[in-house]
């Protein structure tokens, strides 16, 4: 403010407080308005899902909007697993723009959650774990996703989400994996919870059962872009940021149901986006059980035993990984 200030007023009222600056040559006038504090959670989070840690493995399209819906609905305790650098190409479709470009995605995510939730418990891990690594790294990592809650992969490679659910599956944890179909015509929604369905891997084997039966082994053939495909009719469909919104929500949902002991059906999730391949239309779920519970029959303390498994966890990665490309 310009000119010499003579005088300041202050009135206290029951909606703000007004000041009055004066001047030698002219007056302002500033209200400053006090907002009660909130009370209780927007979320309607149950109390008994508060304080759950949840593991994201996977901070890309999917992974990033899986994690902002989870912060905003109330869980603030996350850990998030990625190693990839976020690049111009990606802001089609993530929730991170043009400041984060260059920098690893979950680093640009982190700072993100922080502006929404500031007092949020955000641990990240720039490193993907279908990298070869030493055995002793690979434990670190496996012992800080088993630590949680709850295991989303939202990674989109194979050999990645057979590991996650057989480490969920050994400890007995929750399992949600998310994925989006070439082209984005639908998405797959896989929960595997202890003693309410079958394990990740045998899921996946029934998955595979049923689309042998019903002659629709693959989807659609890729195209030469990331997240294209070529459909029946030759046209060329790419997975837009509406696709993989409604694929992160419906994840989020699902995660959120099980953290708050809601989920009452189990069966994996095939959801359509668009008239395509097993889908008659936008919106047609086709809900696929997959076995029941699956029993754990190794439950051993031999510690010799587990650093073997852990020793070939990263081997068994590579193999995987290599087997599926």
């Amino acid at each position: 403010m310009e000119g010499e200030v003579h005088f300041v007023t202050v009135f206290i009222e029951d909606d703000g407080i007004n000041v009055f600056h004066v001047l030698s040559d002219n007056a302002y006038h500033r209200k400053v308005y006090i907002l009660p504090p909130e009370t209780g959670l927007r979320s309607g989070r149950a109390p008994s899902s508060q304080g759950k840690k949840v593991a994201i493995v996977g901070a890309g399209s999917v992974g990033s909007k899986v994690a902002e819906m989870l912060l905003r609905s109330g869980i603030d305790t996350l850990r998030i697993f990625d190693g990839d650098v976020f690049l111009p190409g990606n802001l089609e479709r993530h929730v991170l723009d043009w400041r984060d470009v260059g920098y690893h995605k979950v680093h640009g995510l982190k700072r993100r959650l922080l502006h929404i939730v500031p007092g949020a418990n955000i641990m990240t891990v720039d490193q993907n774990l279908n990298w070869q690594k030493s055995a002793s790294t690979n434990a670190a990592h496996f012992d800080l996703i088993t630590a949680c809650d709850i295991i989303v992969d939202a990674a989109g490679d194979p050999a990645t989400s057979m590991l996650l659910g057989a480490l969920a599956f050994e400890n007995q944890k929750p399992f949600v994996s998310v994925e989006v179909f070439e082209g984005g015509i639908g998405a797959l929604v896989a929960p595997s919870v202890p003693k309410r369905n079958a394990a990740y891997t045998l899921g996946r084997e029934a998955l595979l059962n049923w689309t042998d039966e019903k002659g629709r082994v693959v989807p659609l053939s890729a195209g030469d872009r990331a997240y294209e495909a070529i459909s029946h009719n030759g046209e060329i469909i790419v997975a837009d940021d509406a696709a993989i919104s409604m694929a992160a929500s419906h994840a989020a949902r699902v995660v959120l149901d099980i953290l708050d002991d809601k989920l009452d059906d189990f069966r994996w999730l095939l959801i359509g986006f668009r008239k395509e391949w097993a889908f008659d239309m936008h919106g047609h779920v086709i809900a696929l059980d997959v076995g029941g519970p699956s029993e754990w029959n190794s439950n051993t303390e031999d510690a010799e035993a587990q650093k073997f498994v852990i020793e070939i966890a990263g081997e068994l990665l590579d193999a995987l990984k290599a087997f599926t490309q």
